[in-house]
C-alpha cells in the first residue's frame, strides 16, 4: 500500500486527491481507452460514489486499502463499471447496440458468436485441426 501512495500521491500529503487518482488512472490506462468521452466522468463518479467513504474530496490510508484490498464483490463493482462505461442513454440497463458501439469492453467477455452478428456476410470459422 505504501508503493501505491508513493505512486499516486504528488504533493506528499498522505492523501490522494481526485486530480492525483485520475491522473494515476490517466497514466495506466490504453490510449483508445483513454479517449473515450465516459472516461474522466466514469472514474470521478467511482472515486466519488465507491472509493472516498467519508466523502472529505481524497483517499485516505483505509479507503485506499478498501480500494487496493477490497472487501466488496469485485464482480459487481466490474458490472458497475461496464454499465456505466456503456449506457448511452443512461436506462440502467445494456442493449446490443450500446455493447457493439463500446466492444472494446467487452470484445473479451463475451464469445465470438455475439461479434458475428455485426459482421454481415462473414461466418465463423472453425478449424478441425486439433
Amino acid at each position: 500500500m505504501d508503493e501505491a501512495v508513493e505512486d499516486m500521491d504528488a504533493n506528499n500529503d498522505g492523501k490522494i486527491l481526485i486530480q492525483e487518482y485520475l491522473d494515476h488512472l490517466f497514466s495506466v490506462t490504453d490510449e483508445t481507452e483513454r479517449e473515450d468521452p465516459n472516461w474522466k466522468p466514469t472514474h470521478e463518479g467511482h472515486f466519488n460514489d465507491y472509493l472516498d467513504k467519508n466523502n472529505d474530496g481524497n483517499l485516505d490510508r483505509e479507503e485506499l486499502k478498501e480500494w487496493l484490498i477490497p472487501s466488496y464483490n469485485k464482480h459487481e463493482a466490474e458490472a458497475y463499471r461496464l454499465i456505466t462505461t456503456a449506457d448511452e442513454d443512461k436506462d440502467g440497463d445494456l442493449s446490443v447496440q450500446e455493447i457493439a458501439q463500446h466492444f472494446d469492453h467487452f470484445y473479451s467477455l463475451l464469445p465470438p458468436e455475439f461479434w458475428h452478428q455485426f459482421q454481415p456476410g462473414q461466418q465463423e470459422t472453425k478449424h478441425d485441426e486439433l
